[in-house]
């Protein structure tokens, strides 16, 4: 009886990483389709309006085909990783091969998008444990990326935002965000309502 008893509990010990294991998508504005599952390079979704219509679990990946551009749509990501298990937004090429090669995957919000002037073009709302990197954000009616309330251990990594009419990046009420190998330009000042607004920096932070 006593191997059984140990067995059972190395099965128990195991339980926790099957549990919280997340799901990789990918994302192709060429050669995707919405109508397809995303959990593989050769059944990826087409469009940003097909990723903030799903429900995406703790720990889930979002990839974007490198080279490719897509216009028009805030991201909105509302779901959220663990510390041992960050939910990723990133890019992919080649074969499925996670990380850059060639041209970073372009979010372009065509001056029209967020609606808002306080969101972000990607806007990070789900929570904490999120990581924004390898992509390009361009054109954002408001922040280029906001990490919002509470969504704490925010990172930002190898990401450039170019002719955002708010922040570059900004983490607003949430703690021990970070910023690595990012760039902003054009950024931080806009003409809006009439009036010249500003915010303290391209890459700005309120914690409070």
């Amino acid at each position: 009886m006593k191997p059984k008893k140990f067995f059972l509990v190395s099965l128990f010990c195991l339980l926790p990483s099957l549990v919280f294991a997340g799901t990789t998508y990918y994302v192709d504005a060429t050669n995707g389709s919405d109508n397809n599952s995303g959990t593989s390079m050769n059944k990826a979704w087409k469009t940003i309006s097909r990723v903030n219509n799903y429900s995406f679990a703790t720990g889930d990946d979002v990839y974007f085909k490198c080279g490719d551009t897509f216009k028009g749509t805030r991201l909105l990501v509302d779901w959220y990783g663990t510390s041992g298990n960050r939910s990723i937004i990133g890019a992919y090429y080649g074969d499925g091969t996670i990380g850059v090669s060639g041209n970073k995957p372009i979010i372009d919000g065509n001056n029209s998008a967020p609606s808002s002037f306080y969101d972000g073009l990607v806007y990070v709302v789900g929570g904490p444990y999120v990581t924004v990197q390898n992509i390009k954000i361009i054109k954002s009616a408001g922040h280029g990326l906001r990490f919002h309330t509470n969504t704490d251990y925010g990172y930002a990594d190898n990401v450039e935002t170019e002719n955002i009419d708010n922040a570059g990046i900004l983490w607003w009420k949430s703690d021990n965000g970070k910023a690595t190998y990012c760039t902003v330009s054009l950024a931080s000042m806009a003409y809006h309502r009439g009036e010249i607004w500003g915010w303290p920096g391209c890459i700005s932070a309120n914690y409070s």
